[in-house]
């Protein structure tokens, strides 16, 4: 589970956007593009693994536009990762082929 904290006053709400597709009770629906960031140097002092902007296009990335910082998220309660099941060798049947 990964738990979020975001100061929505800091989103920019002409980044939002329309679906086309109505909900269930009929309304059209209006989203926000957010992204999660691993912080580079792993959990810092207060837990957060990473911090949450909001997306920006391919051109904006590429002018090295950084848009704020709306929060913090963290992993909580992550499980161990299942064991692999080792896989026993395939026992090769011979053959009268020459092979």
């Amino acid at each position: 589970m990964i738990a979020l904290k975001i100061d929505v006053a800091l989103l920019q709400k002409e980044r939002f956007f329309r679906s086309t597709k109505p909900a269930k009770d009929g309304h059209l629906p209006i989203y926000a593009d957010i992204v999660l960031n691993e912080n580079r140097d792993g959990t810092d002092q207060y837990g957060n693994d990473g911090f949450i902007s909001q997306s920006c296009t391919k051109e904006e990335r590429e002018q090295g536009v950084k848009l704020p910082i709306l929060g913090n998220w963290k992993r909580i309660g992550q499980k161990a990762a299942p064991a692999r099941q080792q896989q026993r060798p395939t026992q090769r049947q011979e053959s009268n082929d020459g092979w």
